[in-house]
């Protein structure tokens, strides 16, 4: 039997706190190459039977770095298959798409790999994908976000099918364990590069506060921790506002939280959550000031172009104009990302559901009068279920009223700018539900002795 090294040791602690694997699964590392993900890969082949996973390695060229990534490519798929893991590769030309977005190159990045995980998740069949961040990271992602005046929840070790079995481990122990276990690996010359905000912060910063404080990753992770406890009860004390707000947004329930610093946190994050975007703390204090001393017509300006109005007894808001979303997939069972969109469809049976609402039940409130958490039980699953965009003339019978798609959201208030981001699930007969509306009576009354099913949406955040 294999001795398990110290690293190894605080690796699967680590896994048990917060319960990323109970066996029997399927992983997907992501490999770079570089010294955290060889350690990731490196340690949890070396455990595999122990926690019984089963492993796969991917690796994405970004093509930012011309020969060199080749050479990390090759490096990553020559280590996976030494060790005897099957590895997969893919390319995206990331600077290519800089013209398509406002966002940074880091930031791009960042949205394609994990776009690319979870496509190759899904090709394997894969229940988790690990990514090799660290305290470190961690630390580094904390001091970023307080820099920029945003909520310093950190890395989370785990969010959804991702888990971080390397987020208690500081990058001196990794460096050691790639010593003991005589690891090479790759090193980016980019993070060497400090005009990028998170090498400036690692090279500059980071170590003035080690000198300080030796033991600041675990500070800082214990910070996020009690960062995310905050931020649950804060979504637990707006849950209960929603609940107890037929009209959310009335003048009437809203003025109350302006009036007592207590619930400043609960109104801010029921505001970024109507609007859609992220509200600085200079324009929540306008917003404060608009909802008590205001006048009627009063309007301030968000970052996303849109605009917040004091009206007449609510708070009203208006988007700018956007294209229709157009997309189409076939609908696994399990977690079903909308595509650009904090949408997220899931298929799974009704235990299953109840299980992982029980896990994270301060998921379910209500946002812009779409239900978040829908369960939709229906006991006819056809192969060929999808989930699409809406589409001109789209129409069905439900509540005994046969009407259109469109007529049916704005019955529901549902926003427009929301409405070509909700999910329409068909089959081959036609529509079987629209999150936020209602199932076809057609599935209503199908044949009960059918295994049933439930379909939900969630709105989810992927800050990391």
């Amino acid at each position: 039997m294999t001795k398990i090294d110290k690293f190894e040791t605080k690796l699967i602690t680590t896994i048990k706190k917060y319960k990323m694997l109970s066996g029997g699964e399927r992983v997907l590392v992501a490999l770079s190459g570089g010294k955290d993900s060889v350690a990731l890969l490196h340690s949890l082949h070396r455990l595999s039977s122990h926690l019984r996973i089963e492993l796969f390695a991917f690796h994405l060229n970004h093509g930012i770095r011309g020969e060199e990534a080749n050479a990390d490519e090759a490096f990553s798929r020559d280590f996976a298959t030494k060790l005897g893991i099957e590895f997969l590769s893919s390319y995206v030309d990331v600077p290519a798409r800089l013209t398509d977005t406002d966002a940074g190159i880091e930031a791009l990045a960042r949205d394609i790999r994990y776009k690319e995980l979870e496509r190759i998740a899904n090709q394997l069949k894969c229940h988790k994908i690990a990514t090799a961040h660290t305290a470190s990271d961690n630390s580094e992602t904390v001091l970023m976000t307080i820099a920029r005046n945003s909520n310093a929840k950190g890395i989370p070790p785990v969010r959804d099918n991702i888990i971080r079995p390397l987020i208690c481990h500081s990058t001196d122990e990794v460096l050691d364990y790639c010593a003991r276990q005589e690891l090479s690996f790759v090193t980016d010359v980019t993070n060497s590069d400090d005009s990028y905000t998170r090498n400036f912060v690692r090279h500059n910063i980071l170590p003035r506060l080690y000198e300080l404080s030796p033991s600041f990753d675990v500070a800082t992770h214990n910070f996020a921790n009690i960062q995310r406890s905050n931020s649950a009860l804060i979504e637990l004390e707006a849950k209960r506002y929603y609940e107890h707000n037929e009209k959310p947004m009335s003048l009437d329930s809203l003025i109350p939280l302006a009036s007592d610093i207590a619930f400043y946190n609960v109104l801010y994050y029921v505001l970024n959550k109507e609007t859609g975007t992220a509200i600085s703390y200079s324009q929540f204090d306008g917003i404060i000031s608009m909802l008590t001393n205001g006048r009627t017509g009063q309007k301030i300006k968000l970052s996303n172009g849109s605009f917040i109005t004091r009206g007449y007894n609510e708070l009203e808001f208006s988007y700018p104009k956007e294209e229709p979303l157009d997309y189409e997939f076939p609908i696994k069972l399990g977690r079903n990302p909308i595509p650009d969109s904090d949408l997220v469809l899931w298929l799974e049976t009704p235990t299953e559901y109840i299980q992982r609402k029980k896990e994270n039940e301060l998921k379910s409130l209500k946002v812009n009068k779409l239900t978040k958490n829908i369960l939709i039980k229906y006991n006819i699953i056809n192969p060929s279920l999808i989930a699409r965009s809406r589409r001109s003339g789209d129409s069905y019978l439900c509540r005994g009223i046969t009407r259109s798609v469109k007529k049916f959201m704005i019955d529901e208030k549902i926003p427009a700018h929301l409405r070509s981001r909700i999910p329409v699930v068909c089959d081959s007969e036609g529509i079987v539900w629209v999150a936020g509306l209602g199932t076809a009576d057609r599935i209503k009354n199908a044949d009960g002795d059918k295994e049933a099913y439930s379909l939900s949406v969630d709105f989810e955040k992927t800050d990391c």
